[in-house]
């Protein structure tokens, strides 16, 4: 479903608004891979022509996913569902837009399930960082990337905060978008965060504890990074 200037939960005085096709988790999973070709390259500049080129095979070996035509189309699907995202932040006097996402071409027709040799044309500009501000990108260790439901929200999110602090459960509700009840809430959050802290979950993404306060209406939750640099309590 196309959407136009529908606003992002978001903190305090910052207004994110976003128009486009709305986007799910696998999107996340296929923009993040997006994102890994550019750890070698430097975004370009709005309206370069320049491009990474890569296959749908290579592109999904590269996200850990099946070759096959069905994979391929849901790829190609989400690559142009990113296509048409476009975000707009406001804070204060700051005024930021980012056009696109991504910019992505197919040098053939259909996906089919032969194609390991078909090519697309990928380019994220410059204005994407700049949500981000000045030497603050966050690392996400792709494996939270490819987490499903809250325990890939509460990942994501908290991989990119530099330490702990008390948040509102009500805040947390608001910015996940879970689909539930605010009387669900807590106890899918209890779920996903005792996920989080699995042993298997990678250090830079596993929570090392947790707890709420005396009224239960806000948590603490400190990541097991973070207690390596003691910003823990």
């Amino acid at each position: 479903m196309l959407v136009a200037d529908s606003e992002i939960a978001s903190f305090r005085d910052i207004r994110l608004m976003f128009s486009g096709y709305r986007l799910c988790q696998y999107d996340r999973q296929v923009y993040a891979t997006c994102l890994e070709y550019y750890r070698e390259h430097p975004l370009v500049p709005e309206g370069s022509t320049c491009h990474i080129q890569t296959t749908f095979h290579e592109f999904a070996s590269k996200m850990g996913s099946t070759h096959n035509a069905k994979t391929y189309l849901a790829i190609r699907a989400s690559l142009l569902r990113l296509s048409f995202a476009q975000l707009r932040l406001r804070y204060e006097r700051l005024n930021i837009e980012v056009p696109k996402l991504l910019s992505v071409s197919f040098e053939d027709g259909a996906p089919t399930g032969d194609m390991q040799g078909s090519d697309m044309l990928l380019r994220i500009t410059e204005p994407v960082a700049e949500l981000f501000g000045v030497a603050c990108w966050t690392a996400v260790h792709k494996v939270a990337v490819d987490y499903d439901g809250l325990r890939g929200w509460l990942a994501n999110f908290y991989a990119s905060h530099g330490k702990a602090k008390w948040i509102p459960l009500e805040s947390l509700y608001r910015l996940s978008g879970y689909e539930s009840k605010m009387s669900n809430f807590k106890d899918s959050l209890v779920k996903a965060l005792e996920k989080l802290k699995d042993p298997a979950t990678p250090e830079d993404t596993r929570v090392a504890k947790y707890h709420f306060n005396k009224e239960e209406t806000s948590i603490y939750v400190v990541r097991e990074e973070w207690l390596a640099g003691r910003d823990g309590e």
